[in-house]
C-alpha cells in the first residue's frame, strides 16, 4: 500500500516537473540536460559504481532531450531530415535496453528481448510521424505514435526494469505512468514527456543515488514468476500489435492484381480489343 501511494506522490511530482521544463525558458533545458551532465561527470564516476547499460543510457538520455530541444527552438526543427532522426533515436533506445535481455538467460529476458524487437519493428519511421508544433507556444515535439504501441511499450519497459534493475522499480512505475497519462489524453505528447522525467530521474539517480532509492527498498521485490507473467503479458500484447500491423501494411501496399475489366481496359488501349461488351 505504502508503495502505491509513493507511486502517487512520485507521479505528481513526475507530472508537474515535465510541465515546468515544457512551459519554462528553453536555457533551463539545456543548463539541466547539457550544462549540468558535463560539470558532474567526474562527480558522477567517482560516487556511482554503475554498470555500463545505466552509463550509457544516462548519457544517451541526455543528448536525446538535448537534440530533441534543439529540434523544438531552431529554425531547422521542422526539417524533415533531422525529424528522421526521433523514431531512429527511439528505436536505439529500446535496442540498448533489448541488448541487456538478449544477453541474459532465462524465459522472461529471452520474452522482453522479442518484445523489444516488436517495438522496434513496429515503431512508424520517417519524417511525416513527427512534427514540431510551431502553432503552439510550448512548441512541443510531437510524435504520432498509436496509444496500443505506448501501452505496449510501458509494460515492455517495465518489465525490463522489474527484471533487471527491481531497485528502480517504484520511481520507474511512476515515470511510466506519468508519461502513459499524458498520453491517454495526447498520444502525440508522449516521446516528449517520456524523455523529460526519465531525464530528471536519470539526473537525480546519478547525483544522489541513495537518496533517490532510499524511501523504498525494492530490490527484494523480485520474483521470478511475476517477472515472466510480466514478460509474457508485454509479448502478447505486442505481438498482436505486430500482426495488425503486418496486415495493414499487407492491404496498403500489396500489390493489386488485375481484374477482369482491369484486363478488358488494357487490352483496349493497346489495341488488342476493339470492342467492350
Amino acid at each position: 500500500m505504502f508503495a502505491i501511494l509513493l507511486v502517487a506522490a512520485l507521479f505528481v511530482l513526475y507530472f508537474a516537473g515535465q510541465e515546468v521544463l515544457r512551459r519554462g525558458p528553453v536555457l533551463c533545458l539545456w543548463v539541466l540536460f547539457a550544462g549540468l551532465p558535463i560539470l558532474l561527470t567526474w562527480f558522477w564516476f567517482q560516487v556511482n559504481d554503475f554498470d555500463v547499460f545505466l552509463w550509457i543510457k544516462i548519457y544517451s538520455v541526455m543528448f536525446c532531450v538535448c537534440w530533441g530541444t534543439w529540434l523544438r527552438f531552431a529554425p531547422q526543427g521542422n526539417n524533415p531530415k533531422f525529424l528522421r532522426t526521433i523514431a531512429l533515436l527511439l528505436a536505439a533506445n529500446i535496442l540498448e535496453a533489448s541488448v541487456v535481455d538478449f544477453l541474459a538467460s532465462g524465459i522472461a529476458h529471452n520474452l522482453n528481448a522479442l518484445s523489444g524487437a516488436l517495438l522496434i519493428i513496429t515503431l512508424p519511421y520517417g519524417a511525416r510521424p513527427a512534427r514540431i508544433d510551431s502553432h503552439s507556444r510550448f512548441r512541443d515535439l510531437r510524435l504520432d505514435l498509436p496509444f496500443v504501441w505506448i501501452v505496449g511499450y510501458t509494460l515492455w519497459n517495465w518489465s525490463f526494469v522489474f527484471l533487471n534493475y527491481p531497485e528502480l522499480i517504484v520511481h520507474h512505475s511512476a515515470i511510466l505512468v506519468t508519461a502513459l497519462g499524458v498520453a491517454a489524453v495526447d498520444p502525440q505528447r508522449w516521446l516528449q514527456t517520456r524523455a523529460a522525467t526519465l531525464g530528471i530521474n536519470l539526473l537525480l539517480m546519478a547525483t544522489c543515488y541513495s537518496k533517490t532509492t532510499w524511501i523504498v527498498e525494492s530490490r527484494g521485490w523480485f520474483e521470478g514468476n511475476l517477472a515472466l507473467v510480466a514478460s509474457a503479458i508485454a509479448f502478447t500484447w505486442l505481438a498482436i500489435h505486430g500482426v495488425v500491423v503486418g496486415l495493414e501494411f499487407g492491404r496498403r501496399y500489396a500489390r493489386p492484381r488485375f481484374t477482369r475489366t482491369r484486363d478488358l481496359g488494357l487490352f483496349a488501349r493497346v489495341g488488342h480489343c476493339r470492342t467492350l461488351g
